[in-house]
């Protein structure tokens, strides 16, 4: 099944239905995009042009902090729609990736299902390493 298709199965199982003319206009409006690992479909401040819909395969939405630091917002499995709706409305930058600097650390803890002191472990270590590593490897 393609995309297309995968789509309009997706939207009939909820009960939508189309005439021809606008399963044709549904078509014409429909960019089907094959990504490979690692690729992007949008980066924070570039604005929004596309909301999406995951046919096949698992994307994720994530942030990098000041640090360098990445922050999994979401996964978006089959058949999962995703947009940054701000962005797309206004045309204005997109803002993710600022949400790390706005939300408390208990609160990315409580997303994440762990505690704000394991959480803080996870950033020190993390934090260790990657200093580590851009000090390069240690000499005799």
């Amino acid at each position: 099944m393609n995309a297309f298709d995968t789509l309009l199965s997706y939207l009939s199982a909820r009960g939508a239905t189309f005439t021809d003319d606008e399963r044709t206009t549904l078509h014409a409006a429909f960019v089907p995009t094959a990504l490979a690992a690692g690729e992007f479909t949008q980066r924070a401040g570039e604005p929004a042009r596309h909301a999406m819909f995951v046919a096949a395969g698992c994307m994720r939405i994530y942030v990098v902090d000041a640090n360098g630091k990445e922050h999994i917002l979401q996964f978006l499995p089959e058949e999962w729609w995703w947009a940054d709706t701000v962005s797309l409305n206004t045309g204005a930058p997109s803002q993710y990736s600022s949400i790390v600097r706005r939300v408390p650390q208990w609160m990315l803890a409580s997303y994440l299902g762990v505690s704000p002191e394991t959480l803080s472990r996870i950033r020190k270590n993390r934090s260790r390493r990657t200093v580590a590593k851009r000090a390069g490897p240690e000499r005799p």
